[in-house]
């Protein structure tokens, strides 16, 4: 084929399709009827030459749809974070679901409240020996528990210890979807106290254009969070009692973080407020709820009408009444039919144990045997319940404390609860405990109560911070389940150690939850007791041989279970 072919036939690949014509929907009312671009169709020759295998060709846009219409109108979705706080605070109080979800995800994440494990990273440290800050991190350790378990320490009005705080945060965050952190200064102190304030009342003021706040050039504010030309939070607006607004810095004069917003469910990166955890399954937990309340109300009902008396249609007996005629006490009422006519119902109280004697013929009592409650209940709240667990992350079983699965399927529901239980704790950690503990131990090595060498240096240079996140790097541990089976745990947990795949100090905080080295002091004290506790009957042993000593511990025995004193005085 010569070149003059050839380039005839890359020509014809070159040829630009026809312009294709594009029809706008334009919007009806307030909301678009529909915000799909129409596209028609153009012919196959407009965008591949003939004979090449194309039998036909046309745009199609990827909207998600499979089928036109298949998905209806593109929703723009406008979040109204005050109408979401409001129902989810509601349903906290009102809703049995609603409470339940939040409570179980608040006792699992963080119970009593999350460990500290200092761990500073001694290679980042100059002149810092290897192995040389382990005594260090256990007197930090120490000391931050002291300080987190006095409320007038650690909390700005005095009342929770850090451990509530804690769970109050938590449950705050997940109800409306943010909680307000505010430092204070303790002057007493001289170390952080914290403050924290409900979602709700971070509001924007009425008219928030800028306009007589003296906002920064720049700055906006959005749902009650100001923010810089960067979209970065600048201040908080809190309403006050008497509905003014209080403007709360999100840093100090000196640039240090003093307030911010803790999130406790998933949001865009974007989003300035957060959401409330029950926002996904609002309509959900609320009509199950409903469903519930009707069961409930029908079983009751029914069990008012205990019986009726049955009348054949031969019996030409005119009709007796023997409850109300036994009756306690006996209520009538009448209303209005629509044909003018008057309907009056009848109503006896009556003593239970009642004897029927010589009904009249053709009349027998029946008892009311529909049933008390609606069979197909439970079916239908498994499976919202279902729906719920699966689109929160968490395992049914642990959602409803309901647990009667086999050994392989709950360990499989441990491993990937365990797996939501570190997302959440290290979400937590990162963004309210390692906060909280950085402020406090740069507050403690200032009125030098703690030695770090270096780390003020590095904290107020952000040259050298690769110094200052050596000395403040922390881990944080939460309460541990136990395991399945104790013994199989046990023993992996220790092959592992022995292989080097993990320590010690790491399986002591999975399994127990509590320091390897304090655990190892404490069993070095109580071993020098048990010795000490021994040596009597090994001297004893000694002198008198090992069988005769076990003889007569074996008689000591017996007595004290018997309890007879005079009986060991006879032998």
């Amino acid at each position: 084929m010569g070149g003059s072919a050839v380039a005839s036939i890359l020509d014809r690949f070159k040829r630009k399709p026809t312009a294709v014509p594009q029809t706008a929907v334009e919007p009806t009312s307030y909301g678009f009827s529909h915000t799909a671009v129409e596209y028609n169709a153009a012919p196959v020759e407009a965008y591949a030459p003939e004979g090449y295998g194309y039998s036909g060709s046309y745009f199609n846009v990827n909207d998600g749809e499979k089928y036109a219409g298949g998905l209806g109108p593109v929703p723009i979705t406008v979040t109204d974070y005050w109408a979401l706080r409001e129902r989810s605070a509601s349903f906290f109080k009102t809703n049995l679901y609603a409470r339940g979800i939040i409570r179980r995800l608040v006792t699992n994440v963080i119970n009593t409240g999350l460990s500290l494990e200092a761990d500073p990273i001694e290679n980042l440290i100059p002149n810092v020996a290897d192995d040389s800050l382990s005594e260090w991190a256990i007197d930090v350790e120490d000391k931050f528990s002291a300080w987190a378990s006095l409320p007038d320490v650690c909390h700005f009005s005095g009342q929770h210890t850090f451990g509530e705080i804690e769970r109050y945060a938590y449950r705050e965050a997940l109800i409306e979807g943010d909680v307000l952190v505010v430092e204070h200064h303790n002057a007493k102190t001289q170390l952080p106290s914290y403050e924290l304030i409900k979602g709700n009342l971070v509001q924007s003021p009425l008219g928030s254009l800028g306009e007589g706040l003296g906002l920064a050039k720049g700055n906006t504010i959005e749902h009650g969070v100001e923010l810089d030309a960067n979209r970065g939070p600048v201040a908080y607006w809190v309403v006050q009692r008497d509905f003014k607004h209080k403007r709360i810095p999100a840093r100090g004069s000196r640039g240090r973080l003093v307030s911010w917003l803790y999130f406790a469910t998933d949001k865009r990166h974007d989003d300035v407020r957060g959401e409330p955890l029950v926002s996904l399954c609002m309509q959900s937990v609320g009509e199950i709820d409903k469903y519930r309340d009707s069961t409930q109300r029908k079983a009751t009902l029914n069990a008012m009408l205990a019986m009726f008396f049955y009348q054949s249609p031969e019996s030409k007996v005119p009709n007796s009444r023997p409850i109300t005629a036994g009756a306690n006490r006996r209520v009538q009422g009448s209303t209005q039919l629509a044909d003018g006519s008057e309907y009056k119902l009848n109503i006896a109280s009556s003593t239970p144990g009642i004897v029927y004697e010589s009904l009249p013929p053709g009349m027998e009592p029946k008892g009311f045997t529909s049933d008390g409650t609606d069979e197909k209940f439970g079916d239908f709240e498994d499976a919202v319940i279902n729906g719920i667990a699966w689109g929160l992350g968490i395992p049914k079983s642990v959602l409803t404390m309901m647990f009667s699965n086999s050994y392989s399927a709950s360990r499989g529901e441990i491993k990937e609860f365990n797996m939501t239980l570190g997302v959440e704790r290290n979400r937590f950690a990162d963004t309210f405990t390692r906060l909280v503990y950085r402020s406090w131990l740069v507050a403690m090595t200032l009125t030098r109560r703690i030695d770090a060498p270096g780390m003020l240096e590095a904290h107020r240079d952000p040259m050298k911070f690769d110094t200052y996140a050596a000395w403040t790097n922390s881990n944080w541990f939460g309460a541990v389940k136990e395991a399945v089976d104790l013994p199989k745990e046990v023993n992996g947990l220790e092959r592992m150690a022995a292989n080097g795949y993990s320590t010690n100090s790491m399986n002591s905080r999975q399994l127990t939850n509590t320091r390897f080295t304090t655990n190892i002091k404490r069993v070095a004290r109580e071993n020098k007791l048990k010795a000490d506790a021994m040596r009597p009957t090994l001297e004893l042993e000694k002198e008198y041989g090992a069988e005769q000593v076990a003889a007569v511990g074996a008689k000591l025995q017996l007595v004290a279970n018997s309890g007879d004193e005079d009986a060991w005085l006879e032998q």
